[in-house]
């Protein structure tokens, strides 16, 4: 796996975890879509993601994403406004940060639906 996409699976982990940990009012739905990409990008089960002690560790290198990684990109385009959200909501820095960095990965526009 090249550094590039290591660096991407990394940020996207972390913007995820800035979510779980955030301590306000959120949707189910969004939690439980948090929680399957989150173990989607690193490839492990949640034991073995709640063991390793950083997110380099998290990330299963030897796992391509392929296929998962445009279901990931969808699955966060979708979640993208909650976050948006809940980062203009608590104006967190670190949350305002996360939505920013899944935005870059996932290609999000303002405009994504034809006029």
């Amino acid at each position: 796996m090249d550094y590039y996409h290591n660096q991407q699976k990394q940020l996207m982990l972390w913007a995820i975890d800035a979510f779980e940990k955030a301590n306000v009012s959120k949707s189910r739905q969004f939690t439980e879509k948090l929680s399957r990409i989150k173990h989607q990008v690193s490839g492990l089960s949640e034991s073995e993601y709640e063991q390793s002690t950083n997110l380099a560790i998290a990330v299963d290198d030897s796992k391509q994403l392929g296929e998962t990684d445009q279901n990931v990109k969808f699955l966060l385009h979708d979640l993208i406004p909650e976050m948006e959200q809940i980062a203009t909501q608590t104006m967190d820095q670190t949350l305002i940060s996360a939505v920013h960095q899944v935005k870059g990965i996932v290609g999000f526009e303002e405009s994504t639906y034809p006029e």
